[in-house]
């Protein structure tokens, strides 16, 4: 009898020992998913919704990019490019939630971010302008700690407008953003001055009377 309860025992501790390790495994996939997808979609899917869509008629886009990438890059190894994108991409990451935007994704050295979708704010456009000039500032920190960079630049640019967006695939999944709204800030990130924001007259009405910004009438540069 006495064997058979230590056997029983030793059976419930690794029952026990199993179910903890579980609860952590799926306690880390839950906040490696928060990182990847917005929190309000994710309980959408585990409320049992088929097909995550939303619409906004006024969310804020903001897009950025390295200065001369291009001839940037061709000076350095593939290992040194990875590492200045993976440091810029984590400090960004940090900002982006310290500012309540989310990033929508990377492509190469461009970093594309949104406010107001999913989750609609009226301090959509408030929000995109505190996370370009965050990201201003932090490269200048980091340049400092890097001069390996040659003192890198970026041009941001920020549009307001209406925006659909959504969770793609089966596996792998994404949140995705379409709309115009996209391609107009990407538009005026092309057209920004090195090293500063340029935001649509549509972001400027919107975040100007916040009162945290100058923004110039001629061409709508963004000053913190």
């Amino acid at each position: 009898v006495e064997s058979s309860n230590r056997e029983a025992f030793l059976v419930f501790k690794r029952v026990v020992r199993l179910t903890h390790e579980a609860s952590q495994t799926a306690a880390q996939i839950n906040t490696l998913l928060e990182t990847m997808l917005p929190e309000s979609a994710l309980a959408r899917v585990a409320a049992g919704e088929a097909r995550v869509f939303d619409t906004a008629e006024v969310a804020s886009v903001s897009f950025s990019d390295v200065a001369g990438f291009t001839e940037w890059s061709a000076t350095r190894s593939s290992e040194a490019v990875v590492q200045m994108l993976s440091t810029l991409t984590m400090a960004y990451d940090i900002a982006a939630r310290e500012c309540q935007v989310a990033k929508v994704k990377t492509i190469g050295d461009a970093f594309w971010a949104v406010s107001g979708l999913p989750d609609e704010t009226d301090e959509c456009a408030v929000r995109i302008c505190n996370f370009a000039l965050r990201q201003q500032e932090l490269l200048v920190g980091l340049n400092e700690k890097n001069p390996q960079w040659g003192g890198i630049q970026l041009r941001v640019g920020c549009h307001t407008g209406p925006l659909v967006g959504g969770l793609l695939g089966t596996q792998q999944l994404a949140y995705e953003v379409f709309g115009e709204t996209n391609e107009v800030a990407e538009e005026h990130e092309q057209s920004a001055p090195v090293g500063d924001v340029l935001a649509s007259a549509q972001t400027v009405t919107l975040a100007s009377p916040a009162g945290q910004y100058f923004f110039s009438p001629c061409d709508e540069t963004v000053r913190g």
